[in-house]
């Protein structure tokens, strides 16, 4: 989709740095799956988390290799190429809490065993 004519200017950006930041929405379909993953053999429960952790360490990969590409050579300034450098480490350490998260979910999920329900 083109949006036409929604050109940021100068003064708009300056404006909007000012307003008040929000966290991040965090939207994750794994979580929605796991609402309903009661219904699932614990196996079946295991393998999804299994596969969950599988794709946010290939995440954290790719985060990492786009870290060490750096976009923060292409900075105007070093503190832009700090801040750069930080907003990647941020992208990185999110993925790296979702790992700590999978372990204390499948640690949870040990006393139901392999093949109850």
């Amino acid at each position: 989709m083109v949006v036409v004519g929604l050109v940021p200017t100068r003064g708009g950006v300056l404006d909007w740095l000012k307003t008040m930041p929000e966290p991040s929405e965090v939207r994750n379909a794994f979580l929605i799956q796991l609402t309903w993953a009661d219904l699932l053999e614990q196996a079946e429960i295991l393998n999804l988390v299994d596969r969950y952790e599988e794709e946010v360490r290939m995440q954290i990969k790719m985060k990492r290799e786009e870290r060490r590409r750096g976009e923060a050579v292409l900075a105007r300034t070093p503190r832009e190429a700090f801040l750069w450098v930080k907003i990647a480490e941020n992208n990185i350490q999110l993925y790296e809490a979702e790992l700590l998260w999978v372990d204390s979910l499948r640690q949870g999920l040990a006393p139901w065993g392999e093949g109850t329900v």
